[in-house]
């Protein structure tokens, strides 16, 4: 038998052991992965989303932040409310979009979104309530909820869980022992087949070893002649056959080789005697090559100088017309600023007219504001005396708001003390479900109390804080009445001795501004020449940016053509 129907054998029985364990393995890998993709789906996902809902129900969730929401109106507890129920209303459907979800977690699912509807209605009720002006104890009486219905969902779900979990365990611990015990078959299968193979393995490289020895032999000394026994019938026996022919052969090759040599080593000479010639003709033109590169440097460096010197114009160029566009534009302004200013002093001689009449009626106003300020002060002095009267009495109206204050601050700490005590006691009951519905009543009561107590307190302090409000404004408003009659009393007299000057500058005034308008009539012809040559320096400007822009165009060509002979330059040093 020869070493291809062994292996055909060998591979025979491997394909067959194979196709025997294959099926079984692959069999229980998928029973495998079934049972833990079912554990995973309906275990696994009933896990993740109970949890949520308990927690979106439980406490910090949908209950706490409601009855919060009922005591303190905060729109912080609303947002509250409303996420937790966003979150609740996913997790509900989610769980009713499992594939084996049974009657009895239906129903109990239905239980827990109606209390999730029930917490929705009254978190909108109690916002409208609060919008309404109602107090907590009054929202508290109207927003009715039960969480006994959420209770019941809870426990059929959990003992449904419980039961799933317990079962799904069970598969999948069974699924893991059948594929325990095929692994063990499987590993002593495998083992069988390398036992085999490894002793024909042996046998083989036994005697692949001789024929090994032969090969070294013929590498060390490759003129020697062996010969192999040839007499087995499988592929070893063939390849000592062959081995035998190829060393004969290698032998021929090589006295072929050594005559083939020697023709090779005179033409090599020939070829070293050419190469050498080849060799003085390269260092003259190298040194050729030298001579051009050396030129085609030095107009290169010109080149780039002269690209260097062109773009440092183009930049002073742009720099000029760039001052000649910005003088331009500033010329504009300026004959624009000076057409202006010349009908600005036409107006100021129109108005320099008018305020001299003007300053003819100011004189007469004058005398009758010296009779007015005079009758004002004896009015101020009879409000300084009353203003003095008002403050005392509001001194000791503020003295005792104080007091008042600071009692009901106390009080007010007592009430919400008891309100938050009063609502830890119902969530506890709560819990306590059955047990504790007594103890709730007692909490509830306790609470509401709590409530009317800290809105009676509200309602003192506000009252209370308007009082402290109006002393203290009115006290403010004292003194500035005060400070206001000194100011006036004070400013009477200095305003009677102003209007007696007013009077005597109001002449004076009328004579300079007919002395202005006189000024203003000369000021407005001197304008009109100054603006005449504002306008040709304006042109001159625009000619002067238009000859630096064709300048600059002219300067970009030359510098464009200096870069194209830098490049022709660098391909010639190449």
């Amino acid at each position: 038998m020869n070493i291809k129907r062994k292996a055909s054998n060998f591979l025979l029985v491997g394909i067959v052991t194979i196709l025997v364990a294959a099926p079984v393995t692959y069999y229980s890998l998928t029973h495998l992965v079934s049972a833990y993709n079912e554990f995973t789906e309906r275990v696994g996902t009933r896990q993740d989303l109970l949890q949520t809902m308990k927690s979106e129900f439980g406490y910090g969730g949908i209950i706490h932040n409601f009855k919060n929401y009922v005591l303190r109106g905060s729109d912080k507890y609303y947002n509250m409310v409303m996420a937790n129920q966003k979150k609740i209303d996913k997790a509900l459907q989610e769980y009713k979009g499992l594939q084996d979800i049974t009657p009895e977690e239906r129903e109990a699912l239905q239980k827990l979104e109606k209390v999730a509807v029930l917490y929705d209605e009254n978190v909108r009720l109690v916002k409208r309530l609060w919008s309404e002006g109602k107090t907590p104890a009054q929202i508290d009486k109207i927003a009715k909820r039960s969480d006994y219905l959420a209770i019941e969902g809870f426990a059929v779900i959990e003992k449904y869980y419980d039961e799933l979990k317990e079962h799904s365990v069970a598969e999948f611990t069974s699924s893991l022992s059948m594929l325990h015990y095929i692994l063990i078959m499987g590993l002593l299968i495998v083992t069988s087949v390398l036992i085999t193979v490894c002793l024909g393995y042996a046998k083989t490289a036994r005697e692949l070893s001789i024929v090994s020895g032969v090969a070294a032999h013929v590498g060390d000394n490759p003129d020697a002649v062996y010969s192999l026994d040839n007499s087995r019938a499988d592929e070893l026996g063939m390849l000592a056959q062959a081995l035998t022919n190829m060393v004969q052969s290698l032998h021929k090759q090589i006295l072929d080789a050594k005559e083939k040599t020697a023709v090779a080593e005179k033409s090599t000479k020939e070829a070293l005697a050419a190469r050498a010639q080849v060799e003085a003709r390269e260092e003259d033109i190298q040194k050729i090559s030298s001579r051009i590169i050396e030129t085609a440097n030095k107009s290169s460096d010109a080149m780039r100088s002269v690209v260097a010197t062109t773009e440092s114009l183009t930049d002073q160029i742009g720099q000029i017309e760039s001052g000649a566009q910005e003088q331009r534009s500033r010329i504009s302004e300026t004959a624009m600023s000076i057409d202006e200013m010349n009908s600005t002093v036409l107006d100021i001689a129109r108005n320099a007219s008018e305020a001299a009449k003007k300053a003819d009626q100011t004189r007469g106003r004058s005398d009758e504001g010296a009779k007015i300020i005079a009758e004002l002060k004896d009015a101020i002095g009879f409000v300084a005396q009353s203003a003095e009267n008002l403050r005392g009495v509001i001194t000791d109206l503020g003295v005792q708001a104080t007091n008042i204050g600071g009692v009901i601050s106390t009080i007010s700490d007592i009430a919400d003390q008891t309100n938050l005590l009063a609502l830890n006691a119902a969530i506890e009951a709560a819990r306590a479900g059955e047990a504790g519905r007594g103890f709730a009543v007692v909490a509830d009561e306790v609470r509401k109390l709590a409530e009317k107590t800290m809105v009676a307190t509200r309602e003192v302090i506000d009252q209370v804080g308007g009082i402290q409000r109006g002393v203290e404004g009115t006290t403010a408003v004292a003194n500035e009445m005060d400070k206001s009659v000194e100011i006036t009393t004070n400013g009477s007299d200095k305003a009677l001795v102003a209007l007696t000057e007013i009077n005597s500058m109001a002449i004076e005034t009328a004579d300079s501004i007919r002395s202005i308008a006189t000024a203003s009539e000369q000021q407005s012809a001197t304008s009109e020449q100054i603006s005449s040559a504002v306008v040709e320096v304006n042109t001159i400007a625009t000619t002067t940016a238009e000859s630096m822009s064709d300048f600059s165009r002219s300067l970009f060509d030359v510098r464009t053509q200096a870069v194209e002979l830098e490049s022709l330059m660098a391909d010639l040093k190449q």
